[in-house]
């Protein structure tokens, strides 16, 4: 069966673009790309953009593409989604040309967040290559994608089903930590990283999305990214590891709100030698609130 080949773009709805430019150049380690007036372009890699922010929304994650390797694979994987009874559209010209892709279709999941699945992203010119002005390593991108994020779920069950059985994303495991009604389902792509997303029900917690998560090479990058996120007093979860995705990461806070995980050392599924487990534990050690007054999402059920 075509699966995806990973989580290419997230496009968030913000009103505060100047502050995500800020934040995502001088604290995260991204390069502007491509600015207008409604839209900023945030680059990790060689790709014109893996975020793009939208002027207005609702301060959040509204759209998640998914790359796949050929039109072939895109066809053909679209046919089957069709199948499970979902209305997948064809993208219209000019939403190839915002998102800069060959072929895109779309379809609502459960929780109105929007799926794209595409192929042939637009790569930036040779003459402006990527550049960090704070990481002295990269982002590790390429076949893996951006990361992850964390959809919220209004309905867990339905949303699991969607994930696992519509989008035909692979299970990589559960997280039910012991003494709350917690209950994460991680899900990961044809390349492997343990998760691309993952879904959680949170019925206090305001937004689609929890968090967005970043990989970096060198973790004297995810230190020297703590220490600007500490400074800019964004830093709300203390550094930690989860032995679940062997990460070890802290977390910020977004000009929306919602959080964005630093991490290294994600595990890369082989699905010929993986057993899926359900860990009792967030984190093995640390993950702890910053502040006194900053609670995790989940410490508020």
């Amino acid at each position: 069966m075509v699966g995806i080949t990973n989580l290419g773009y997230l496009v968030i709805g913000s009103n505060d673009l100047d502050g995500w430019a800020k934040y995502a150049t001088e604290v995260v380690g991204f390069q502007v790309g491509r600015r207008t007036a409604t839209s900023l372009a945030l680059r990790m890699d060689k790709c014109a953009y893996r975020l793009l922010i939208e002027k207005g929304g609702e301060e959040d994650v509204k759209v998640a593409g998914w790359q796949l390797d050929t039109v072939e694979d895109l066809e053909a994987y679209v046919a089957r989604v069709r199948t499970q009874n979902v209305v997948v559209h064809k993208g219209e010209p000019e939403l190839l040309a915002a998102r800069g892709v060959h072929a895109l279709y779309y379809c609502i999941d459960p929780n109105d967040l929007r799926h794209e699945f595409y192929v042939d992203p637009t790569l930036a010119i040779d003459q402006d290559p990527f550049v960090s002005q704070v990481l002295q390593s990269r982002f590790i991108t390429d076949r893996f994608g951006l990361g992850h994020f964390v959809e919220v779920a209004k309905n867990f069950e339905e949303t699991f089903h969607f994930l696992k059985n519509v989008l035909g994303l692979r299970l990589s495991g559960y997280m039910r930590p012991e003494g709350t009604d917690v209950n994460v389902a991680f899900f990961h792509t044809d390349t492997g990283r343990f998760h691309s997303i993952a879904t959680v029900a949170l019925p206090k917690f305001p937004k689609r999305c929890a968090h967005i998560g970043l990989e970096i090479e060198d973790f004297n990058d995810i230190g020297r990214a703590y220490d600007r996120a500490d400074k800019a007093d964004v830093l709300e979860l203390t550094m930690g590891h989860h032995p679940n995705a062997k990460t070890t990461s802290f977390y910020m806070r977004s000009p929306s709100g919602f959080w964005v995980e630093m991490g290294h050392g994600e595990v890369i599924i082989d699905d010929n030698d993986w057993h899926i487990e359900t860990h009792a534990e967030l984190s093995a050690w640390g993950h702890k609130p910053a502040k006194p007054d900053r609670v995790a999402p989940w410490a508020a059920e």
